[in-house]
């Protein structure tokens, strides 16, 4: 096979299939001091009932052993997974895990489905699956959207499950832990029936057969270009995964609507090879292929090697980046707002009082103080997850948000300092003359 070969298209399928949608949310003790920073180790006996909060990283996100092992400063609540039904005659499991760490955490929905008797997953089942949150603002309704038809309970969206799942936490927490963009950050409006958040999403394909040995196996050690010959075989399946890696908008039943991959938007994986959808994965057992929305892995089995301790890895830096861009944006617009009410006050010839004044700059400068904390400096290791981390963290802007971070808190400071300097000023009994005295 080479490049002038008439490839045909093949139709991708799977054994099972397991979509990680990942949210975040911002946490904060109720009488916290900063108002915005949550010690999770302090949660331990804050929750009595089952499921309680649990003081470390869950089982299921332990994979490779980090070049360093420190204490775990989180905390987690893992649910017990439930029955529900997709679409006519999948069976589904949907499991939910919280993590909280010291300024916002996640909340990851696992949707993990297995082939209904008679057949195989399809693209279109897993696109269904991928339809279960809003993509477009008009699928705000509810009843333009798919819905899991949950074994004890009415049907509900991936949203409704996260919605519920946080506001329930809160609640069994005896209301001392505050959902802050729900009772203190004004600027996003957290409703159940109005969906405010796209999550991060992770796919994970179980394959075997001829689909296997096309994403999980290597050429002949004797092949001249073992990377151009597969990229040729995955390049037969790329009009059934681009939809998935890129959450294609069109709907899952109609294939001429689905998302057409444009050459020219993938790089080949070698100099001179043929662009597409190469595996960027280390280990050739476990295809990886990563977006700005998503992650498409594609494994044997995700309980066995290399996938039993690449994918806990993958769901982890996911989470943790994930995190840090929610409190960098929650930081990002609370900055926002204090510059625009600095600005209004000036506006208007009002003033806080000084000791307003003080604690608020204190407040503002506890909360960023968090923004330099990046445990996956520390704890990511591996080749493939360094690469994912060092990906995840562009795709998220984090550096350009902490920078801008940063400046605007300069801004502050330095308008806080203007603005005393000139009530001084104004308040002094002998005020400095504007003109210079001429020299004698």
């Amino acid at each position: 096979m080479d490049s002038q070969t008439n490839l045909e298209k093949k139709e991708f399928w799977c054994k099972k299939a397991t979509v990680y949608f990942v949210y975040s949310l911002s946490l904060a003790p109720k009488n916290d001091f900063g108002g915005f920073v949550l010690d999770p180790t302090s949660l331990k006996d804050l929750i009595t009932s089952k499921p309680r909060i649990l003081i470390g990283d869950p089982d299921c996100r332990k994979g490779i052993m980090p070049h360093l092992e420190f204490e775990s400063c989180c905390a987690y609540v893992d649910y017990s997974p439930v029955k529900a039904r997709m679409g006519k005659d999948i069976e589904v499991e949907v499991g939910k895990l919280i993590r909280l760490f010291c300024t916002a955490g996640t909340c990851t929905i696992r949707v993990t489905m297995k082939s209904p008797r008679g057949r195989d997953l399809k693209t279109e089942d897993i696109l269904h699956a991928l339809g279960l949150v809003g993509r477009l603002k008009q699928n705000g309704d509810p009843s333009q959207q798919h819905m899991l038809k949950m074994k004890n309970g009415p049907p509900k969206r991936i949203y409704d499950i996260f919605f519920d799942t946080v506001k329930d936490l809160c609640a069994r927490s005896n209301k001392n832990l505050r959902w802050l963009e729900k009772s203190s950050l004004d600027f996003i409006d957290i409703e159940k029936d109005k969906e405010v958040q796209s999550p991060f999403v992770v796919t994970v394909a179980e394959v075997e057969k001829e689909v296997a040995e096309t994403f999980c196996e290597v050429e002949e050690i004797g092949e001249k270009d073992p990377a151009r010959l597969k990229m040729l075989r995955i390049r037969q399946y790329e009009h059934y995964l681009a939809p998935i890696l890129f959450r294609s908008l069109g709907k899952a039943e109609d294939r001429n609507n689905w998302l057409r991959l444009e050459p020219s938007y993938v790089d080949p994986p070698t100099p001179g090879g043929i662009p597409g959808l190469f595996n960027q994965n280390i280990d050739s057992r476990l295809y990886c292929r990563f977006s700005r929305r998503s992650i498409l892995c594609i494994c044997r089995d995700r309980f066995e090697q290399p996938a039993s301790f690449l994918l806990p890895d993958i769901l982890n830096v996911c989470e943790l980046v994930r995190s840090r861009w929610h409190m960098l944006i929650m930081m990002n617009r609370e900055l926002d707002n204090t510059l625009q009410q600095m600005r209004e006050m000036l506006r208007e010839g009002r003033r806080l009082n000084q000791e307003d004044q003080v604690l608020q700059l204190i407040k503002l400068r506890y909360w960023l103080s968090t923004s330099y904390e990046d445990p996956g400096l520390y704890m990511i290791a591996g080749d493939a997850m360094s690469k994912l981390y060092d990906y995840m963290k562009e795709a998220f802007r984090l550096e350009e948000l902490r920078e801008n971070l940063q400046g605007k808190m300069n801004l502050v400071d330095r308008l806080s300092q203007d603005i005393e300097e000139f009530d001084w000023l104004l308040s002094s009994p002998v005020r400095p003359s504007r003109t210079r005295k001429k020299k004698s």
